[in-house]
């Protein structure tokens, strides 16, 4: 028959080596055949109990040829690779060439080297200490300690996690909260050993009865001669909570939009336990007296230091008040909001909502001044004046006038901007302003009837009583 034939002619392997170690594996094949030996075809190594191959066997490596191999060409692969995970005992590695039979050959029965035989041995992480504090209090930083062996006759070797969980019971389960984790890097060799010291949050649970489980190798990464010794008694451990309620909330009855007010508050642990950073508290501005998605947030405070049992502390702040219609509205303080604390009574964490009246001013434009016609491409001035025509209320900054030229006497979609002004400073009652600003006409622009658009507040970052009254339109006209 005239064909290839791949054949190996050696192949070298370790006599022994630890599950998961890197290994180095070599083989050489040559084409025996008469005819090129076409690519691509795969070289397969397994992990056998014995030394026949079978679908038991565990897949080592498989490598890729992906170049010809002309009659009495030979090719050697040399690979690092980790060994598969499998009891502690004597077992082969079994080289297969063109292990899908993918090339057609003279004898496919060569295809396979004598097996060679490894002593497979396995590590043992055992856990020889666990420690950790009796009784804590929810966000509490506590010490946590471990110490692991490698109780096994083989190195341990790739990189492992260990992990402790907050758990109702002495067994691990799905509901079980993530306390610390450790992640060992580099080998542990038999008898080997080492201890973990962590400063760990205890997570944010009810008050109660609990237990700390330590899980080493968490993941499985290792295989070991004996899995069971990977957890520890079960520690328990006394979770309890602070009280954070608030005594005291202080803030305008009267204001406006936009304006700088000031706000008070105190709160006190009225629990039996340490609170523990970080948490914020919030006020918010709403249109009831409950909280919702839709209230506005008005300022938050982050909470730093831990607060004593019967302490308390007091905040003093100002903010800006949001861009909301004039009307009667109420001021919300939420201690703790995000509920980063667990607590015993959380109904506590508010305070009666404070009616607070919003009063909006009244921007007036009193006129624009323009030129009645300008050749498109030359420049003409502008001046305009803007009052404030409500009684006692403050125009709290910022805000934008924009004038536009426009085809029509509707603002402002399609027209062409030709100045704009942002207000940075609070105008009074009954007081006023002039800007008067020189701007060029665009080149481009076609010869005709035209209106000069003044939209003070442009974007109505500024709650008014009267929104209607913000235009001015002045006819204008591009000369030829």
């Amino acid at each position: 028959m005239v064909a290839a034939d791949l054949a190996p002619i050696a192949f070298i392997g370790p006599a022994a080596a630890a599950t998961r170690q890197t290994v180095s594996l070599s083989w050489t094949v040559t084409n025996q055949g008469s005819v090129d030996a076409t690519p691509s075809w795969r070289d397969a190594i397994y992990l056998s109990r014995d030394i026949y191959p079978s679908s038991n066997d565990a897949l080592v490596l498989d490598a890729s040829r992906s170049t010809l191999l002309a009659p009495g060409g030979s090719y050697t692969v040399t690979k690092s690779v980790d060994l598969p995970g499998a009891p502690a005992g004597d077992y082969f590695l079994l080289l297969r060439v063109d292990s899908t039979s993918v090339v057609v050959e003279r004898d496919d029965g060569n295809n396979g080297w004598a097996a060679l035989p490894i002593t497979v041995t396995n590590p043992d992480l055992a856990i020889t200490a666990f420690s950790g504090p009796s009784e804590a209090a929810v966000q509490q930083r506590a010490p946590i300690s471990w110490t692991v062996t490698n109780a096994g006759t083989a190195n341990a070797y790739r990189s492992w996690s260990d992990f402790v969980y907050l758990s109702t019971d002495q067994t691990f389960g799905g509901g079980d909260v993530n306390v610390t984790s450790w992640q060992h890097s580099g080998g542990l060799a038999p008898g080997a050993s080492y201890t973990v010291a962590n400063t760990a949050t205890l997570p944010n649970v009810p008050a109660g009865n609990y237990f700390l489980l330590l899980r080493v190798d968490h993941y499985g990464a290792l295989y070991e001669s004996e899995e069971t010794n990977n957890t520890w008694t079960a520690l328990p451990i006394t979770v309890t909570n602070p009280d954070l309620a608030a005594t005291a909330f202080s803030g305008p009855s009267v204001a406006e939009a936009q304006e700088s007010v000031s706000f008070t508050w105190t709160v006190t642990n009225a629990g039996t336990e340490v609170a523990y950073p970080n948490w914020y508290d919030y006020v918010y501005l709403s249109t009831d007296e409950r909280y919702d998605s839709g209230d506005t947030s008005v300022l938050s405070e982050v909470r730093t230091s831990a607060l004593a049992p019967g302490a308390s502390y007091t905040i003093t702040e100002s903010a800006v008040l949001p861009s909301v219609p004039a009307g009667n509205y109420f001021l919300l303080l939420r201690v703790d909001r995000n509920g980063v604390l667990h607590e015993p009574n959380e109904e506590n964490n508010t305070w009666t909502a404070l009616p607070i009246s919003l009063r909006a001013a009244d921007l007036v434009p009193g006129g624009l001044s323009a030129p009645p016609s300008a050749r498109a491409g030359s420049s003409i001035s502008l001046a305009w004046s803007v009052s404030n025509g409500s009684v006692g209320v403050v125009a709290h900054p910022s805000w934008s006038d924009y004038v536009y030229l426009s085809k029509d006497e509707t603002c402002c979609t399609g027209d062409t901007s030709l100045a704009n002004e942002s207000r940075r400073t609070a105008l009074e009652p009954g007081a006023s302003y002039s800007l008067t600003r020189t701007v060029t006409l665009p080149a481009t622009l076609t010869p005709g009837v035209y209106n000069l658009i003044l939209s003070v507040d442009r974007n109505g970052a500024l709650p008014e009583t009267n929104e209607e009254n913000n235009l001015v339109v002045v006819p204008f006209t591009v000369d030829p």
